[in-house]
């Protein structure tokens, strides 16, 4: 992907665990899987929608990929293209990418 980027970093300020931080372009990733969510159904938990809106708060640009895009993409080389092409939409917009 051509960035530095850090796995399950431990967020000083909050203590919010991001799956993957890329500190150059200010932008976290969370992989929300299916306990994210209200039980079969893709309405996220409010404690999820939380964390989401504290990290926006706290100047990131977030990407969220929800397990059932995230399960749908397979081999690896579609699952590493699906991660590209959410943090180039964030990036391209600096807004948050989520479905």
């Amino acid at each position: 992907m051509g960035h530095e980027l850090l796995t399950e970093h431990i967020e000083p300020t909050s203590g919010y665990s991001f799956d993957i931080w890329i500190p150059t372009q200010n932008l976290v990733v969370e992989f929300d899987g299916p306990f994210h969510y209200c039980n079969n159904t893709r309405t996220p938990l409010g404690s999820t929608v939380m964390k989401h809106r504290h990290i926006q708060q706290m100047g990131y640009i977030l990407v969220v990929i929800p397990f059932w895009v995230w399960d749908m993409s397979d081999p690896l080389s579609s699952k590493q293209g699906v991660l590209q092409r959410h943090i180039d939409d964030a990036l391209s917009t600096g807004r948050t990418s989520t479905p």
